[in-house]
């Protein structure tokens, strides 16, 4: 009887540490996708959108976004989503994966770059990296495009700005595969 009661209040304790786990776990994401959700707010004062009948124009104050973070490599927006980041970059693909725009530790990460791009205008392939939040922030809103709704939209552009570049790309296709590997190819011969 004594080892059926100590048994249970083991696992009693057990699941309280589980529950306790958990619940820290969940407040830390939270924290962090509120902290993401700010800085985004914040840097978007240096982002200026000038409008006419027929474009929109970006003016991406790089010089303004470098002070606050050196690695910054590009904006992007993709049309009729609500992705619209800074980029950034640094020495390999791991730093981002748990660290905002101002490099302190998040879970949550931000928009970055593969470390292998250039941005020299000679890249034939720009791998840009980003999670898919479960508040449908950061690259969350990409799965839509696999929809009919977001199909039949007629303005399906990705608008990727550097310091010396801007450059619209025009979704032509979109399809899901198995997990590859042959896009972290940057540079090709023809």
């Amino acid at each position: 009887m004594k080892r059926r009661i100590k048994k249970q209040a083991i696992l009693k304790l057990l699941f309280i540490i589980i529950i306790l786990f958990s619940t820290i776990k969940i407040l830390i994401w939270f924290k962090s996708t509120k902290k993401n959700k700010n800085i985004k707010e914040e840097i978007q004062e240096y982002i200026k959108i000038e409008k006419t009948d027929t474009e929109e124009k970006y003016i991406v104050d790089f010089k303004k976004l470098k002070e606050q973070n050196n690695e910054t490599i590009a904006y992007l927006k993709v049309n009729n989503t609500n992705i619209n980041y800074v980029v950034v970059k640094t020495k390999d693909n791991d730093y981002y994966i748990n660290h905002d725009f101002n490099k302190e530790y998040n879970v949550a990460g931000w928009i970055f770059a593969d470390y292998k791009n250039n941005f020299d205008g000679n890249d034939k392939n720009i791998i840009i990296y980003g999670h898919n939040m479960k508040d449908g922030s950061m690259f969350a809103p990409l799965k839509e495009i696999l929809t009919s709704n977001w199909q039949n939209n007629t303005n399906k552009q990705i608008t990727l700005i550097t310091e010396n570049n801007t450059i619209t790309y025009e979704i032509f296709s979109s399809y899901t595969i198995n997990p590859e590997e042959y896009y972290l190819k940057t540079n090709f011969k023809d």
